[in-house]
């Protein structure tokens, strides 16, 4: 069945972000030259080991609590977390916001062209929602989804930085799926993860969830 059919048989489509629309974000491995980026942004003061140092630390700590259920509404920021680092012990607060401006940027990915041109295509029959677990502020993708011109497609956009809630909570798809103008049923969650993740994900939809990898690449690229 094409995907354009499966779609045709719901009033709204509820989307996951990264892996779905936006890609080429978490660029968080040993090889990322997070010192570069912090200099980029104005910063003078801190030696590269440090910045070096500091970054791995709170994005390790974060995907940490990330990765555990029993975190999922009391998850932390970003710049709380850097606080409680001993890598960042008296860095004032213009330099922690300078760090926190450098996980952002290397956290951001960028919507492809070709996945903008099917996102107004798919606006044009249904009414859309976002549902994404960010750890930074959400002030850059917001700037991204302007950049792509997709940003005015969305009914709702949730982000998870919002609050202090990740999916798979409940109450981030309660806040979209209230803002969309169909019943709950008729809303269908689209995203690229399969597995226990997803599982975890459909159970605050209760019915029809689509969580099928391929499904994203045919409906979206």
């Amino acid at each position: 069945m094409a995907t354009s059919d499966i779609l045709s048989r719901f009033g709204a489509v509820l989307l996951d972000m990264n892996g779905t629309l936006l890609f080429g974000g978490d660029r968080f491995g040993p090889d990322q030259d997070y010192a570069a980026t912090y200099r980029s942004l104005g910063g003078s003061r801190l030696a590269p080991e440090v910045v070096q140092a500091a970054i791995p630390a709170c994005y390790e700590i974060m995907e940490r609590i990330y990765n555990d259920p029993a975190r999922c509404d009391s998850f932390p920021r970003v710049l709380d977390t850097l606080r409680t680092l001993p890598q960042a012990k008296g860095l004032d607060e213009r330099e922690l916001k300078l760090l926190e401006d450098v996980i952002a940027r290397h956290e951001r990915g960028q919507v492809p062209h070709s996945y903008a041109i099917a996102l107004r295509s798919l606006a044009r029959s249904h009414p859309l929602g976002l549902v994404a677990n960010i750890l930074s502020r959400k002030d850059l993708w917001l700037e991204e989804f302007r950049r792509a011109g997709v940003l005015d497609l969305f009914v709702v956009t949730v982000f998870s930085s919002d609050t202090s809630s990740i999916k798979p909570s409940r109450k981030l798809f309660d806040q979209a799926v209230s803002a969309l103008p169909v019943p709950r049923s008729e809303i269908v969650f689209v995203g690229d993860t399969r597995g226990v993740q997803a599982r975890r994900c459909a159970r605050p939809l209760r019915r029809h969830r689509l969580f099928v990898g391929y499904l994203q690449h045919q409906a979206l690229a």
